[in-house]
């Protein structure tokens, strides 16, 4: 996935595209099944006139695009960069197959089969997605954005309810989201600037929905990239218990986040090489690296690379007498990633 590229500093448009949009999405799909209050719309229906709040459409958007079968073309937009790919998803005895082709450029393609629900140990460092996150109660989240309606458009020839979240401070990215009225489907979303102009989109071009086939699944290029993930539950199970490990690393961070994730990765018995820790704040989050490699801290310059709202900052820091480099991966301002290493130190 995209925390794959971004570890090693290589963001390659062409080489991680698929792969970045598939965390792109899940970055950016809301289940809510309890949230607080927000702006009522109402549409006509017959006979009555219906009162719709934003979170009442946020409710089983994940559910849909997990359990739902459909196929169909979409457009994915990063700082101008547009590509375009066929989506097939569908669920065979509880086993989400999903098969995602380039339609430009050179031949891609990725088949991915998973238990419904699960996710990999390699994922869960970023498992707080929206459509993760916000499975449960995100009453909290209304303090930190606002949900509101925008007027309705049509996407892929679909009717689609348009809600807005927008942050409530300058830590966090805004979103539009484009929700099927009738399967509550999510047919597109943007990631939204400084500006509020969208810096990442998806849009369903084309869809056709319960209209899938076993054929509709086969790969159809001669090396496809294969994610089988069908053991993925032992692999969060086992993972869940380094979340209980204790960092030796402490930092600020901006109101809302909470740590969600931490893994440690160490050189024989006892010397800490790398800490690893997420934050989130249900919708937004980013992961700090702090490595004790030696000949890593040799490095002086500091590297920042962005793509669209995904920021990747490098520094060495000094704390206690010693160097250390930190690295913050996220989809986050940059003012998160100055708080954390300017506050960086030992427990």
């Amino acid at each position: 996935m995209y925390m794959h590229c971004a570890r090693r500093q290589v963001v390659n448009a062409r080489s991680c595209s698929i792969l970045f949009f598939l965390l792109f999405l899940h970055l950016h799909i809301v289940v809510a099944d309890t949230v607080s209050d927000g702006a009522v719309i109402e549409r006509q229906a017959s006979p009555a006139v219906v009162s719709i709040r934003p979170q009442d459409r946020l409710v089983g958007i994940g559910t849909a695009l997990r359990q739902r079968d459909y196929k169909g073309v979409f457009s994915y937009e990063q700082q101008g960069r547009v590509s375009t790919l066929q989506w097939v998803h569908a669920v065979r005895d509880g086993i989400e197959h999903e098969r995602l082709l380039g339609l430009d450029g050179v031949h891609r393609e990725v088949l991915r089969e998973r238990p419904l629900g699960c996710m990999r140990r390699e994922e869960r460092a970023i498992h707080t997605r929206l459509m993760d996150a916000l499975t449960g109660d995100i009453s909290s989240i209304s303090s930190l954005y606002e949900l509101t309606f925008d007027k309705p458009e049509r996407v892929a020839g679909r009717e689609s309810d348009v809600i807005m979240v927008k942050p409530r401070d300058g830590f966090r990215w805004g979103y539009r989201l484009f929700v099927d009225h009738d399967t509550g489907i999510l047919l597109g979303a943007d990631m939204l600037g400084a500006t509020e102009k969208p810096v990442q989109q998806f849009r369903f071009l084309s869809i056709q929905i319960g209209a899938v086939t076993d054929a509709d699944m086969q790969a159809i290029t001669q090396d496809p990239v294969r994610m089988d993930m069908s053991h993925c539950q032992q692999e969060v199970a086992e993972g869940q218990a380094d979340e209980k490990n204790i960092s030796p690393w402490i930092f600020d961070v901006p109101p809302g986040y909470t740590l969600c994730s931490h893994e440690s990765q160490r050189e024989g018995s006892s010397r800490l090489q790398e800490d690893v820790q997420t934050f989130s704040d249900g919708l937004s989050h980013f992961t700090v690296f702090i490595h004790e490699d030696s000949s890593a801290a040799k490095a002086e310059n500091p590297a920042h690379m962005q793509l669209g709202n995904t920021v990747l900052t490098n520094r060495i820091v000094e704390v206690e007498g010693g160097k250390y480099s930190v690295t913050i991966v996220g989809e986050v301002p940059d003012e998160i990633a100055k708080m954390v290493m300017t506050s960086l130190r030992r427990k």
